[in-house]
């Protein structure tokens, strides 16, 4: 499999890959996306934003196979050749529970096939949020290196490291 282009998340003016699953599914919204190119099998591709401390999808790329569009949240996309682009949505999401968010890649970790492990990047922070709304943020980059070391040590197969429940040492 191809290397997947992962979504994005802007948080404090960075722009982060987000480490795990999309958090939006456009077949709530009735369309059915279709594979984008080999980089991008799932058919979409998602920018989210933190603003005022809420967690908010601000961007949809999109391609379905029968090429009609729905509005979402209120905004019709603009046709761009075989896919479309959602702008300016500005929808909150209720997601509960840590994301992984990683930036500065390192070329040296990069592996050409599916999605990004979080050990790959330099800088990993985890943000807690609860029903949408940013509670803590977690730097796990420290993590990140510690896990870079043991594998470099030969010390075992790498786990994704799992975000952890959002109210976890909050206390």
């Amino acid at each position: 499999m191809t290397a997947q282009i992962s979504d994005t998340v802007l948080h404090q003016g960075q722009r982060y890959d987000l480490l795990g699953n999309s958090l939006c599914d456009p077949r709530k919204w009735g369309m059915e996306p279709v594979m984008l190119s080999t980089a991008c099998w799932r058919g979409y591709l998602c920018a989210y934003a933190i603003v005022e401390g809420r967690l908010l999808l601000q961007e949809l790329a999109i391609r379905v196979a029968d090429g009609h569009y729905l509005p979402v949240n209120g905004v019709l996309p603009e046709i761009e050749g075989l896919r479309a682009a959602y702008r300016g949505l500005g929808l909150a999401l209720p997601y509960t529970g840590e994301l992984l968010l990683g930036a500065d890649s390192l070329p040296e970790w990069y592996e050409h096939m599916g999605y990004t492990m979080p050990h790959r990047y330099a800088t990993v922070i985890g943000l807690i949020l609860d029903d949408g709304r940013l509670v803590a943020v977690r730097d796990r980059s420290e993590e990140m290196a510690a896990l870079r070391q043991r594998l470099r040590n030969g010390l075992g197969a790498v786990d994704a490291p799992k975000p952890r429940h959002p109210h976890a040492d909050l206390g």
